[in-house]
């Protein structure tokens, strides 16, 4: 008998993306703490679309898609879930990726808050950082089913640059 790990799902099965917007080839290593994924860069026109024009944006879907990907492996749910972008934020580029690059996405569970959750997110090409930011997502019912927000909404503070626009 072989003491192999269980394999993880294919990304494609589990979120709902396609070819040509499926950016994560690959799960590679998934815990309850974070996860490495696998991307093959495609570059030059992918489908219909340029992603090398645009591959900044690229680097965040597919970190995006890693995220949604973690978040169905890990995560229990009751029933059908939805799962929505609420942010991303905080990216810093240090380099492009190029076609054929092999880019690992890492994801880094930062908070979890009723229906939120906060992940720090990288992409890497070998040992080379090439992107990191914030990545905010929502996941409720798929009946549409939302977090009630308090009372007060005043009392969220996402760090210094929340302003309500009040003095006090």
């Amino acid at each position: 008998m072989s003491d192999s790990p269980p394999s993880l799902p294919v990304p494609g099965q589990i979120i709902p993306h396609a070819t040509p917007f499926l950016f994560v080839d690959e799960a590679v290593e998934v815990n309850e703490e974070w996860g490495r994924f696998l991307w093959r860069f495609p570059g030059g026109r992918h489908g219909k679309f340029a992603l090398s024009m645009f591959p900044e944006l690229a680097l965040i879907e597919a970190l995006t898609q890693a995220t949604a990907t973690w978040s169905a492996i890990t995560i229990p749910r009751d029933g059908p879930e939805e799962g929505f972008l609420v942010a991303a934020e905080r990216f810093v580029f240090q380099s492009r990726p190029r076609e054929g690059d092999e880019i690992e996405l890492r994801v880094f569970r930062r908070k979890i808050f009723g229906g939120l959750a906060l992940f720090r997110v990288e992409a890497h090409l070998g040992r080379e950082l090439m992107c990191s930011g914030e990545v905010t997502v929502f996941r409720g019912s798929a009946q549409g089913e939302l977090p009630r927000l308090p009372q007060d909404s005043r009392s969220y503070n996402h760090g210094d640059d929340f302003d309500s626009g009040e003095e006090e």
